[in-house]
């Protein structure tokens, strides 16, 4: 019961949060490449044509904008080292908490043409953070995050077996029809994904409550940083995102704090006038700044951020990017004192400690770019397989409620039919994992009250040794699942009863054992240990054990042949009804047109989802017609 407890809430939390896991898989996804896909649409914004010239430093690009717009307060300044790389600036703007970045030529200055997508962009970080509806969105992606730790987990237990293999548990089988390959393509693409879902997973919860993102900085062992703290960092992001080129990234990375970005040193500029710094004495402070860091950093960097200094203090603070970093913010930061022309401090990523490099780089963690380019790429595909499992559960699910009609339908066939008193009883067990055992018990039993014989049926799980000692005849109608297991409900009676030692030689059996041949090493394993078990018990055999694969009816009506023959009573014809799909006639031509033959026509089927056919292949095909209608068509061809 606890593994069909798991399984019930698994399902239940798939339908109903799978779609919001789904939305937020392929928007993580296509956020995750966010600055790529940026670079690539604005060719124009972030690279220019190399000039046979040097690159303009921070001072000279602040003058030539104090000269052009001396109302313009810029933040930071960064310089790439790459020759076609464009500059940027981040300025002060009205509603823009972390100011506005604007790419210029590093050559002249010139403001290059505005990056296109960031309203794209900033539309799916708000689908994938809060499905752009705020508190409440924020919430319900909080919840279904939760959810996702628990599928992921609870579908490792799920799919456990007794027999471990590689194949078994990474091949797709891609030869597995219906409802095995949903399964199999359900549960091996799951397993592939286990590592990257459980990582996106705790990390997206980072975002989503303060009690979770308190509990990581406790077990990272890293203090967390105080509100001020990061008022102070929303100053430095500026720079961070100058030397990113994406502020949205900060703005996701980080969370945002009433006093952080630009409104402070807004009205820090207001008092400026009074005690702050002169355009000329910032001009040559860039100027002290740039030539002393360079001369003395001794390090390759390929980005250079430099804060515009609020204060006659001595110090500038610079953040710059290694020529290879290990990830997108992966920045080192620095401070300049320009009074003893001397870096006064130097705070290298590498240096740190890996719990400290882990809770102060979440964001890429989060997307994988902290482990690799090649992680990143793989997370990002792990993302987009979201709505996978998404179609995949409910198609599996949507069987299983079709699979339960028409077992209530066998329930219901056997009604009032008159029985003979005198008659042995039958007793008719079936173990079952998606209906398909139940719903033969049932039309077994009924073919047997037909034949006027008492009945009784029930799971293999409610049977008791009482049962089997009072019974003189049985029917198993037994299921094997996954990798030769039995049914999940049926696995105590297989662990507790079958390992018992009985005696029933007083009883009578046959059983019926359902499989797949796709699974040739596991075929009906479990129907012949239930076999084995009655015979090593005494039971007497009615007629060896029967097989059915994959519900074929061909197989089901020699259960009835044999099950006839060995009692000697006129059993009707018996089948089950299978689950069929919806298929879309798209068209249907006539091949033959004025031949003095029948008409031959060419029909063609679309399925709602993909299928593969090799040679040898049959569909079963059931026309969906109306019963009025097929009975329009007997009485016009008399049939």
């Amino acid at each position: 019961m606890f593994k069909k407890t798991f399984f019930q809430i698994h399902w239940f939390l798939g339908i109903t949060a799978g779609l919001i896991l789904s939305i937020m898989g392929v928007t993580g996804a296509i956020y995750s490449y966010e600055q790529p896909i940026q670079r690539w649409l604005n060719p124009d914004s972030y690279t220019v044509k190399v000039e046979n010239q040097a690159k303009l430093t921070p001072a000279e690009i602040y003058q030539h904008f104090q000269t052009q717009n001396p109302e313009m307060k810029i933040n930071s300044i960064t310089i790439a080292k790459a020759a076609e790389e464009a500059s940027n600036i981040n300025i002060v703007k009205e509603g823009a908490r972390r100011g506005y970045t604007m790419m210029v030529n590093p050559y002249t200055a010139e403001v290059l043409p505005e990056v296109k997508g960031k309203d794209f962009f900033q539309f799916i970080q708000q689908l994938h953070r809060n499905l752009t509806v705020g508190e409440v969105g924020k919430q319900i992606t909080g919840a279904s995050t939760l959810m996702l730790i628990f599928f992921v987990l609870s579908g490792l237990y799920l799919r456990w077996p007794k027999k471990h293999s590689f194949k078994q548990w990474f091949a797709i089988k891609p030869k597995l029809k219906g409802r095995n390959f949903l399964w199999d393509l359900h549960a091996v693409v799951g397993t592939w994904v286990v590592i990257f879902y459980l990582l996106l997973a705790c990390t997206g919860l980072y975002w989503s409550y303060d009690w979770w993102r308190n509990g990581m900085f406790k077990v990272m062992g890293v203090e967390r940083p105080q509100p001020e703290m990061q008022a102070a960092r929303g100053g430095e992001g500026q720079g961070r995102q100058g030397a990113s080129g994406n502020h949205q990234q900060q703005q996701h990375g980080e969370k945002q704090n009433p006093t952080a970005g630009h409104q402070q040193p807004d009205r820090e500029n207001k008092h400026e006038n009074k005690e702050g710094l002169k355009p000329e004495q910032i001009q040559h402070i860039l100027t002290q700044t740039w030539n002393g860091f360079n001369a003395q950093i001794k390090r390759e960097y390929s980005t250079l951020t430099v804060s515009i200094p609020k204060k006659p203090d001595g110090k500038v603070e610079l953040t710059f990017v290694d020529a290879i970093p290990q990830h997108e913010r992966a920045r080192n930061k620095a401070t300049y004192n320009y009074q003893t022309a001397q870096i006064e401090k130097l705070d290298l990523y590498e240096s740190k400690p890996l719990n400290e490099k882990i809770m102060g780089s979440m964001l890429p963690v989060h997307r994988g770019s902290f482990f690799g380019p090649v992680f990143q790429f793989i997370a990002m595909l792990a993302a987009l397989a979201m709505p996978l499992f998404f179609v995949t559960g409910w198609m599996l699910y949507l069987k299983r409620r079709k699979q339960k009609r028409l077992t209530l339908a066998a329930k219901q066939a056997g009604s009032a039919i008159q029985i003979d008193p005198n008659a042995t009883p039958w007793l008719i067990a079936y173990a079952s994992q998606t209906g398909m055992s139940e719903q033969l018990a049932w039309r077994t039993s009924t073919s047997l009250q037909e034949a006027h014989q008492p009945t009784t049926v029930k799971a293999v799980q409610q049977l008791s040794e009482d049962d089997l000692k009072q019974a003189k005849q049985i029917l198993l109608i037994a299921s094997t699942y996954g990798t030769g297991e039995a049914p999940d409900l049926a696995s105590h009676f297989e662990k507790k009863l079958m390992a018992t030692s009985l005696d029933l030689s007083h009883l009578k059996y046959a059983v019926l054992a359902l499989g797949s041949q796709d699974y040739l090493e596991t075929y009906c394993s479990f129907g012949y240990r239930i076999d084995a078990w009655l015979k090593h018990s005494g039971a007497q055999q009615l007629f060896a054990t029967l097989e059915v694969n994959n519900g074929n009816n061909a197989d089901i009506q020699h259960w009835n042949d044999a099950l006839a023959k060995a009692t000697k009573l006129d059993l009707q014809t018996m089948s089950i009804d299978k689950v069929f799909d919806q298929w879309r006639l798209t068209k249907r031509e006539l091949l033959n047109p004025n031949s003095l033959g029948a008409p031959a026509f060419n029909l063609e089927l679309q399925a709602s989802y993909d299928t593969a056919w090799q040679a040898g292949d049959i569909a079963e095909i059931q026309t969906g017609n109306s019963p009025e209608r097929i009975q329009l068509f007997l009485d016009k061809y008399q049939v």
